[in-house]
């Protein structure tokens, strides 16, 4: 959902306001501060991997990867984003509430980063004390496609996670079963340094508003967005000391490419340089959706790296 800090809900959301908040969604009503990608991708029936048929918001990143040293200018054509390729991002879940339409049920999204784990954003669960509440759609681009349902059997929340100024935004689920999707990497502790790199090229993928004031996309969407350096994020016209450590930016300082509401706890990309996106950041939050000079705000994965073996080691 991309709430914003001022609006993280109590437990009581989870019996009674998230079917409002939805219908709010549905009504184009959207929280000043946000979490979540905003305009985000038709499928390609074509499998055709030649440049000229690759998305450009895949092709934008593969330029630059956090593997080489090559900076690139970002492509004009991508305005906002695109639905993803079928099946470009298999670690994708949805997040949802048990028993409810897929479509009316998500609310987060999530990454697969083993047999039974998800990995979304703290503020995604927080109060939920229930884990067999949740769903986790997986296996599908679209929101009204079956997929695999799986169901939730613990839900882990950082230790340090605040819903205050939503440091530490993260959080494990553990599935009741394993599901048989490809797990995406996550960047190592060593090479988030390269996250500071000039005109790195992300993808952000989720079931978000298409806008602001929009409604949950039924297809999956991408968009590229550009990592954005610690002293931009931390200016005065962005978020000032909102940002901790644990946070990191990407969007353009004249927005218009972003996540939104819906794209809450799914995954913020990068190419490893070897052909493969691996998991950076969560999507956290943001004030509103792709305005100009406030970006979207991540959590910065390489900094649990040890966390969530710890968590992944405990098991049930």
């Amino acid at each position: 959902m991309r709430l914003g800090k001022s609006s993280c809900l109590p437990p009581a959301f989870w019996s009674v306001l998230l079917f409002a908040s939805f219908s709010a969604y549905g009504a184009g009503a959207a929280s000043e501060r946000q979490l979540g990608p905003d305009r985000l991708y038709n499928p390609y029936a074509s499998r055709s991997s030649s440049e000229s048929e690759i998305p450009a918001v895949i092709r934008d990143a593969i330029e630059f990867s956090v593997g080489s040293g090559r900076q690139v200018s970002v492509d004009p054509r991508i305005v906002g984003g695109t639905p993803a390729p079928l099946r470009a991002y298999p670690w994708q879940v949805s997040i949802g509430i048990k028993g409810i339409d897929n479509k009316l049920s998500h609310f987060c999204g999530g990454s697969v980063i083993g047999p039974d784990w998800v990995l979304t954003a703290a503020h995604c669960v927080y109060g939920q004390t229930a884990p067999e509440n949740l769903q986790v759609l997986s296996g599908t681009n679209y929101l009204n496609d079956p997929g695999q349902i799986s169901l939730v059997s613990k839900i882990v929340l950082h230790e340090d996670w605040s819903p205050t100024d939503y440091s530490n935004d993260i959080a494990v689920l553990k599935l009741a079963a394993p599901i048989g999707e490809v797990p995406i990497g996550l960047l190592s502790p060593e090479a988030a340094s390269n996250l500071s790199r000039p005109g790195l090229i992300a993808i952000v993928s989720g079931w978000g508003l298409t806008r602001e004031d929009g409604r949950v996309s039924n297809v999956l969407r991408n968009v590229s967005v550009q990592i954005v350096s610690k002293s931009d994020c931390t200016g005065a016209a962005a978020y000032g000391d909102s940002i901790t450590e644990s946070m990191f930016c990407a969007g353009f300082a004249e927005g218009g490419k972003d996540s939104c509401q819906g794209d809450s706890g799914g995954p913020l990309m990068v190419p490893d340089g070897r052909g493969r996106l691996i998991l950076a950041g969560i999507v956290s939050w943001g004030e509103g959706c792709s305005r100009p000079g406030k970006y979207g705000v991540y959590t910065l994965v390489p900094l649990f790296s040890d966390w969530i073996a710890r968590v992944m080691a405990k098991g049930d």
